[in-house]
């Protein structure tokens, strides 16, 4: 058994005791976006546990990746996108960059969860 599954069975068990009404927890786990096939296999070890996903965008997670953080209905998944979307345009136009690369982002998450 290496760490990160003794660590994810540890979590799942704590998270057990703290289900909500969605059927997960208020135990969360952090995940890395540039690891799909991990974050696949987590996934199955931790089924009741948020994860919080950085790595999207500039550090190379794509939606694609970040889709096996999901549950089937479409929760159980923040993702972390800071840098793509502060630093978008280092222009005056800053914010309507950031409100692009931010509606960006949701379109292709949306299109990976589909």
């Amino acid at each position: 058994e290496v760490v990160h599954e003794h660590l994810a069975q540890l979590v799942e068990g704590w998270g057990a005791q703290h289900l909500g009404k969605t059927n997960l927890s208020c135990v969360g786990a952090v995940v890395g976006a540039t690891y799909p096939e991990e974050m696949k296999y987590l996934r199955t070890l931790m089924p009741h546990i948020p994860f919080l996903i950085p790595g999207y965008g500039a550090q190379g997670g794509t939606a694609e990746d970040v889709k096996y953080g999901f549950i089937p209905d479409g929760t159980g998944a923040i993702v972390n996108a800071s840098r793509s979307i502060i630093y978008a345009s280092g222009k005056k136009d800053w914010q309507e960059a950031a409100k692009m690369a931010t509606a960006k982002m949701a379109e292709e998450l949306l299109g990976a969860l589909r």
